[in-house]
C-alpha cells in the first residue's frame, strides 16, 4: 500500500498483475496489455516482471534452459513491440563457492542461475552485491 500511495501522489498508475507460473508466455501479457490500453487507455512507459525464469516460452519449448533462454528473447520483443522504455526483470545467481566467494565483489555472466543465455539476451546486468556487514545488520541474506 506504501507503494501505491507513493505513486498516487506524483500522479502515476501502478498496475499489478498476477500471472500463473510455467503457463504464461509473452502472448498473455501482450493480450493483457492490449485489453488495458483498450479498455481504460492506459499505455505503459515501463514494466517490471519478478523472475521470468517461472514463465512459459512462445515456442513451446520446456527443457529449462532452452525455456529459459527464449523467454527473455520473447521479453525483449515484448518490450519493443510496446514501445517500453525499460523491462526490469530479476533473477537469480547461483550458490556454489566460487559464485558466493563474489558477492561483495563482481558477479561474472557464469554465476547467473539456470541459464546463461540471460545475460545475452538483456540491454543491462545489475548486480546486489553484498558483504558480512549488510548480512549481520538483515538487509540481505546470505
Amino acid at each position: 500500500m506504501k507503494t501505491y500511495r507513493k505513486y498516487k501522489r506524483i500522479k502515476a498508475e501502478l498496475i499489478v498483475k498476477r500471472f500463473p507460473a510455467y503457463r504464461t508466455n509473452a502472448t498473455h501479457i501482450q493480450a493483457w496489455l492490449d485489453t488495458i490500453q483498450l479498455e481504460y487507455g492506459i499505455k505503459f512507459q515501463y514494466g517490471i516482471i519478478d523472475y521470468p525464469d517461472l514463465m512459459a516460452a512462445i515456442s513451446g519449448r520446456i527443457e529449462d534452459e532452452k525455456r529459459i533462454s527464449d523467454v527473455y528473447v520473447d521479453l525483449k520483443n515484448l518490450a519493443k513491440d510496446n514501445d517500453l522504455d525499460y523491462l526490469i526483470t530479476a533473477s537469480h545467481v547461483k550458490r556454489d563457492k566460487e559464485t558466493l566467494k563474489r558477492t561483495a565483489t563482481k558477479y561474472h555472466t557464469s554465476d547467473v542461475a539456470k541459464c546463461i543465455d540471460k545475460t545475452r539476451h538483456v540491454d543491462l546486468v545489475l548486480g546486489l552485491q553484498q558483504d558480512e556487514s549488510e548480512i549481520e545488520a538483515g538487509i540481505v541474506t546470505g
